[in-house]
């Protein structure tokens, strides 16, 4: 069974050590099954260990039909990957403190 994992931590809570912890990792991670992949997409100003920031990525484009396209791009592009990934590891982690502000009230 494959499985993804979603680390949702809040600023200030060792995320980003978590963030840096795991790829520096990535070997000995690998042979328990897990990976950590490195997916910035050339976010402008997001740190790259920072790898699931494409799941609720906003644009900043002004048209309605643009900001939907590129918000797309970045979701569909992001989960291919890690379809992909999914052929070589069986727990694939992601991180990013931006799902723990974008979650719904």
């Amino acid at each position: 069974m494959k499985t993804v994992y979603f680390h949702i931590g809040t600023m200030k809570t060792a995320t980003t050590a978590l963030q840096e912890f795991l790829p520096y990792n990535a070997d000995i991670l690998a042979k328990h099954g897990f990976c950590y992949p490195l997916m910035s997409f050339g976010l402008p100003g997001k740190y790259v260990n920072r790898n699931a920031h494409f799941s609720h990525y906003r644009s900043l484009e002004k048209s309605k039909e643009a900001k939907r396209k590129e918000e797309e791009y970045y979701w569909r592009t992001g989960f291919d990957l890690i379809k992909q990934m999914t052929r070589d590891f069986d727990n694939i982690i992601l991180s990013d403190e931006i799902l723990w502000y974008r979650q719904k009230k």
